[in-house]
């Protein structure tokens, strides 16, 4: 769990740097948190009682959806005219959302940006032109 959750710190970060370096172009960059899917295997590896916890989510309902359902925000993000042009932002299934206070640090931002430039051999900023 503590890597699944450092990778939606990653993903957060690196998506609200993306949207600083495409702020220019007309081409939006948000995060998105779809929803709690328990059908996607997340806890296989956790012990039994992580398991059991995280499956008695699906008995309380509203609380988890479906891969179908999972998917919706991302489809509305990428085709409602309701958010054309807006970038940078966390979104809660539909709903623009604040973010944990740590995804706001342009510091953390950046170095994450340029650490996974160097692993991939990309520059620093984007070639816009």
């Amino acid at each position: 769990m503590k890597a699944y959750r450092q990778s939606k710190l990653a993903n957060v970060l690196f998506t609200y740097e993306l949207s600083r370096q495409l702020s220019e172009t007309g081409v939006t960059a948000n995060a998105v948190h779809p929803g709690v899917i328990p059908q996607t295997g997340l806890t296989r590896n956790s012990s039994v009682f992580a398991r059991l916890g995280f499956n008695s989510l699906r008995l309380i309902p509203g609380v988890t959806t479906s891969e179908r359902g999972g998917a919706q925000p991302s489809i509305y993000l990428a085709v409602s005219p309701e958010v054309e042009g807006v970038s940078g932002n966390y979104f809660d299934r539909t709903k623009a959302v604040e973010s944990a206070p740590s995804t706001y640090d342009t510091d953390s931002q950046r170095w994450l940006w340029k650490w996974t430039g160097a692993q991939a051999g990309v520059p620093e900023t984007l070639p816009l032109s």
